[in-house]
């Protein structure tokens, strides 16, 4: 899994099979096979994913790493 997106990259948009137009003007987003889809998504959801992946391992790195502290210090015979 990728972890690290570009600025453009975060930004592109889906190549549009036609705009959303309302009342004549043209607005964020397009339609894909008949979907709407929201502007500068093309690789939003994929670098969210990545992000939260990220943030979770580290998480649970520190998780494990204090356990890991607390376990020793006990066996130890605690602070002190």
């Amino acid at each position: 899994m990728r972890y690290h997106f570009s600025f453009d990259e975060i930004l592109s948009e889906h190549p549009y099979d036609r705009p959303l137009i309302v009342d004549g003007v043209r607005c964020h987003g397009g339609f894909v096979d008949g979907r709407y889809v929201s502007p500068r998504t093309l690789v939003r959801s994929d670098a969210i994913a990545a992000r939260l992946r990220a943030r979770c391992l580290i998480i649970l790195r520190f998780c494990f790493s204090a356990d890991a502290i607390l376990a020793t210090v006990g066996l130890l015979g605690g602070c002190g």
